[in-house]
């Protein structure tokens, strides 16, 4: 048997989950039976001559947009600085050093380019840095009508062009594509059962936090557009269920042995075969990255791995009715392996890494302890995060001092609201829960350095304003007095496979439903109604607004990334981990009037009317308009002054126009845009 892996289409290095400089390398080859086909897709995206060739098209008819913004404008007065920061971002943004700020202008440099091509090339299509193109993938039966064609598919041409001559030389016989079912899947697929009709197609390797074909096996079952492309769908990944497929298709045996499956057999009905957890029992699942490339990343992906150590055990509170995780495994039983005897061979594997990330849903306060003894009994030096629940025993045992020691750096604990009513709502807690409690254990282990993030989640069912106001205020409340405290902010999208929507009557809910019909439905996410919902669009801005004024401050008001994105591309890096391992490196301002700063580099200067000016910083992505006073002022610090002589300078040259007290704040300003840097 000849098989073939090939991998998805979505963002950038997979939603910077896999950042492996992998863009600017040579990708159109097939290594070790596996085709990275986003590496290629993104590699396109990114050639210098295909992007001389869209700022071209954006030069040309800036003229004739109504509304054109600061970005576009800059990027055409000054391609070549706009195109060095991209091929530096592509890369640098791999490296875990890098600082937040620093992360932030590159995922923006990214982010614009990707908005130029949704404009100037891709339209009606828009792509975006973390998903790739934004399609609606929820419905077999509309992704197998609009596939066919470029105007429906943004994906037809580099399926047909780029892809599927290369899975056509190679010619396997079992083809396993891994990822979400989205319109390249399909469309590859298609391509392949009409070139080679006896070419076994596997989908494969689809599960993701939140998302999991498993979750919807019933409605797959009854999947006739889908099985019409596809042979097979592998359920819960395990590495045994490839290849049993594998053996299975050589010994030209019938695939219905092959346990954790939906096939389509000989008479074309479409069948399931349940889950036999077999040997994976005592199996942990760690992932170590690479590094393609030449590049001098101070920390490169390499040196952080995630780990799943306990595979096999889900969520053990599983009351959560918004939550759908535990319904994306088969098993039923946790595992019983003994932990210590996981973490003495994970010990082994630790040797060439910095940085752990625990994949596993919540580990229990217990367990949490037993890594922490073990982790210090073997001496492993790495800094490390998990995830658990809001527990009292997260205070006992002196685990916080343990933990620590151990080089726990950040502890996630999903809190979702500070609002008893929707918490109770959510079944989140028991009942003789308290705030009190999360703000004893915040408290605690910031004693010891460790960082507590807390997921939320706002526009749960009967939830009010007033609700999330309670939420925004313990939060701030918390941030103020717990500096290296994060958060983030998600927005209750409903899971097809929790009990919210099972029992949807049982809450302030007038409807759900399906996007689409039953039989053709591959999502996981579902519509619903209330009077009370409210919009996602208010969501959306309340929330965007809350963590920028609350966690990035610096970024700019009209940036194209939104906080929300810029969180949750930081967490797939993991560059979240490293920051939090230096929480006491604090930036200090050096804004004094007797520094010397001098104008920064990567400014762009554009005319945009007879007397009025932009100027836009590529090293920051933050701009500021005016006339040629302002001109004036940055002018001054084309060498370097203080702050106190450059005012001065200026008074001198216009003392009708320039005053200190004007000048003042107007110059901190500057500084804190990034217009003006230390000049030493």
């Amino acid at each position: 048997m000849k098989p073939l892996w090939v991998g998805s289409v979505n963002g950038l290095y997979h939603e910077l989950y896999e950042p492996n400089c992998g863009v600017y390398s040579d990708n159109k080859k097939i290594i070790n039976k596996q085709l990275d086909v986003n590496s290629i897709f993104w590699s396109i995206l990114l050639d210098e001559k295909r992007i001389d060739s869209l700022i071209t098209k954006l030069q040309q008819e800036l003229k004739t947009i109504k509304s054109v913004s600061p970005q576009f404008i800059s990027v055409a007065s000054n391609p070549s600085l706009f195109k060095s920061k991209i091929r530096q971002a592509a890369i640098y943004i791999c490296d875990a050093a890098i600082s937040p700020k620093d992360f932030f202008v590159m995922i923006e440099t990214l982010s614009i380019l990707c908005e130029i091509y949704s404009v100037f090339e891709f339209r009606p299509f828009r792509l975006t840095l973390q998903d790739g193109f934004q399609l609606n993938d929820f419905s077999s039966e509309e992704i197998s009508r609009n596939s066919a064609t470029a105007n429906t598919n943004p994906y037809y041409h580099f399926s047909k062009k780029e892809i599927f001559p290369i899975i056509k030389e190679y010619n396997p016989n079992i083809l396993f594509l891994c990822g979400k079912i989205n319109y390249f899947t399909l469309t590859l697929a298609r391509l392949v059962k009409l070139s080679s009709p006896n070419t076994h197609i596997c989908i494969t390797r689809h599960s993701s936090e939140y998302y999991s074909l498993n979750k919807i096996d019933l409605y797959l079952t009854k999947n006739k557009h889908l099985f019409s492309i596809i042979d097979s769908i592998i359920l819960e990944y395990f590495e045994s269920t490839e290849r049993q497929i594998i053996q299975t298709l050589r010994q030209k045996n019938d695939i219905s042995t092959v346990p954790n499956l939906i096939f389509k057999n000989e008479k074309l009905e479409i069948k399931k075969n349940v889950c036999s957890v077999g040997n994976n029992c005592d199996d942990f699942n760690i992932r170590f990255r690479k590094s393609k490339g030449k590049y001098n990343l101070s920390i490169p992906p390499k040196k952080i791995a995630n780990i799943h150590l306990e595979p096999l055990t889900k969520c053990y509170w599983n009351k959560c009715n918004f939550c759908g995780i535990n319904e994306k495994y088969s098993h039923t039983d946790n595992s019983t392996t003994l932990l210590d005897s996981r973490l003495n061979r994970l010990t082994e594997y630790t040797k060439e890494i910095d940085y752990l990330w625990f994949t596993d849903e919540a580990i229990h306060p217990q367990k949490l302890l037993v890594i922490a003894r073990n982790f210090i009994e073997h001496e492993t030096n790495i800094r490390w995060q998990a995830r658990c629940r809001i527990e009292k025993s997260l205070l006992e045992n002196n685990l916080p001092y343990l933990l620590a020691k151990s080089g726990l750096t950040e502890l996630r604990l999903g809190l979702e609201s500070a609002s008893y009513a929707v918490l109770k709502a959510m079944g989140k807690f028991e009942e003789d829960f308290s705030l009190e409690l999360l703000y004893k254990i915040v408290k605690e282990y910031s004693k010891y350095d460790v960082s507590i993030h807390l997921p939320m989640i706002i526009g749960f069912p009967g939830e009010r304003h007033f609700d999330r106001q309670k939420t925004y205020e313990f939060l701030s409340k918390l941030k103020s007095e717990f500096p290296t405290l994060t958060f983030n902010i998600n927005r209750l999208i409903m899971d097809v496979s929790s009990s919210l929507f099972s029992a949807w009557h049982n809450f302030p809910i007038t409807g759900v439903s399906l996007p689409c019909l039953p039989e053709n439905y591959i999502g996981n996410f579902v519509n619903w109604n209330s009077e009370l919902k409210e919009s996602d669009l208010i969501l959306d801005k309340e929330r965007n607004y809350y963590m920028r004024n609350s966690l990035y401050s610096w970024m700019p008001l009209n940036s194209v990334t939104e906080p929300v994105i810029l969180y949750r591309l930081s967490e797939t890096i993991r560059h979240t981990l490293v920051w939090k391992s230096r929480n006491k490196d604090i930036e200090v301002s050096d804004f004094e009037l007797h520094n010397e700063f001098i104008l920064a580099e990567d400014l762009v200067v554009s005319q945009t009317d007879a007397d009025k000016y932009l100027v836009y910083n590529f090293g920051s992505h933050h701009y500021i308009e005016g006339n040629h006073y302002l001109l004036e002022v940055l002018n001054v610090w084309e060498t370097p002054h203080t702050v106190l002589s450059g005012i001065k300078t200026l008074i001198n040259m216009n003392p009708n126009v320039f005053i200190s007290g004007e000048l003042n704040p107007l110059v901190k300003q500057l500084h804190g845009f990034g217009f003006l840097v230390a000049a030493n």
